[in-house]
């Protein structure tokens, strides 16, 4: 008789340091409700390269200043209204790169910390996870109770791990990403790895983003309109990061005479650099413009421009438009809107955006161009209405006041 023998191969996955070197993907991302705003963060505070003790000897991988003494991580801050992103969950805290969840930490109730320093439980709400190369990449900072992951689950890049909270020694909300370059499972120095490629990186030689962004990344973060001028916590030399400073006053349907305020939030405003700010009505008039040109380097810039609306005025959707550095966002609001509105023809561009009390729509919305649609009681497609493959539709019921 023939012997048979079985061999049974199998398969043991370690992290050990013979595996290639992580690569990080950005590790945040607007959720679908913030999907009408153009952006949702500044980078706040680099790595602190310099070991020496004092803020006169801080130093970021690119030569600059752009952290605080002793720094041992990114933050990226949720802006401009980072208190009503926070509430929302607009932002999500996503795995920079696939791994395993060594530890999760978010029952500290402290999200409302605020205050340089904040007072209180400093205990913050954290996740870590576990690459294949054995380095260790750090989430702090999350909001209470919000951590989706759990010890020894496997994770993808881009999956929601959390959300973005101020849990901790934390003045407003923002995310603390920290990578370490060993088998870590809460923020430590030793280890400390930059994942920027810089020349003044005195930790590591290599980039650990799969892209990474520019030391300066000038772009519009939002555009909105308010019925009275809004205030933003811990801007202007304004020290209260806490609630109390945040007043949005968010507003997009108006009245004849009416006030309304126009705000506009820039990141990384380089001296020199400008933008411009144009109302077009419903037929597409310009309303009025106008152009801000920074003065000097600003890492956050917000501005708010004040008028009225004029008596007799035409009713319908208005567009706010901004260009800035090659790109531009819009956004719109409603003067007297109309009880009923039968949206026809083809739409183009950024002008398909339709408020009122119902809608009817026979629009042919071509790949590229979208059509936005918000009522407060009905939206009607009727036959020859057509979205085509590559267009955007959104349609919701609510009232005239659009605002994210």
């Amino acid at each position: 008789m023939r012997s048979v023998v079985l061999t049974f191969f199998i398969l043991v996955v370690l992290d050990h340091p013979g595996e290639s070197q992580t690569q990080f993907i950005w590790p945040l991302k607007k959720m679908p409700s913030y999907s009408e705003v153009p952006d949702y963060y500044i980078l706040n505070n680099y790595i602190d390269q310099n070991t020496a003790a004092g803020t006169s000897a801080i130093q970021d991988w690119n030569c600059g200043s752009r952290t605080y003494d002793g720094h041992r991580g990114i933050d990226i801050d949720l802006w401009p209204f980072f208190w009503s992103m926070m509430d929302n969950n607009y932002v999500a805290v996503v795995a920079a790169a696939p791994g395993r969840v060594v530890a999760v930490d978010h029952s500290q109730n402290n999200e409302n910390n605020c205050g340089v320093p904040p007072t209180g439980n400093l205990n913050w709400n954290y996740i870590a996870i576990r690459h294949a190369d054995s380095s260790t990449s750090i989430y702090g900072h999350i909001r209470n109770n919000s951590a989706q992951v759990s010890v020894g689950q496997t994770v993808i890049a881009g999956q929601v791990i959390a959300f973005v909270g101020s849990s901790g020694n934390s003045s407003n909300p923002h995310l603390h990403f920290e990578v370490n370059s060993t088998p870590v499972t809460n923020s430590q120095v030793a280890g400390l790895i930059d994942p920027y490629q810089g020349s003044c990186n005195l930790l590591n030689f290599n980039s650990w983003w799969l892209l990474q962004k520019p030391y300066r990344e000038p772009a519009i973060v939002r555009v909105m309109t308010h019925g009275n001028r809004p205030a933003l916590a811990g801007y202007n030399n304004n020290g209260n990061f806490c609630r109390p400073g945040e007043a949005i006053n968010a507003k997009s349907n108006f009245a004849f005479n009416d006030s309304i305020y126009f705000s506009v939030a820039i990141r990384d405003f380089l001296a020199g650099q400008s933008y411009t700010v144009s109302v077009f009505d419903p037929n597409n008039n310009l309303w009025f413009s106008s152009n801000i040109t920074a003065s000097a380097t600003q890492n956050k810039s917000f501005a708010t421009i004040d008028q009225r609306i004029p008596g007799g005025s035409v009713s319908g959707t208005y567009s706010v438009v901004v260009n800035f550095n090659g790109t531009s966002a819009v956004h719109f609001f409603s003067v007297n809107c109309p009880s009923t509105q039968n949206v026809t023809s083809a739409i183009s561009g950024w002008r398909g955006f339709k408020s009122s009390n119902t809608i009817t729509s026979t629009a042919i919305v071509t790949a590229g161009n979208r059509l936005l649609l918000q009522a407060a009681t009905r939206i009607t497609l009727s036959p020859g209405f057509v979205a085509s493959d590559g267009s955007i539709l959104k349609a919701r019921i609510r009232d005239c006041n659009y605002s994210e």
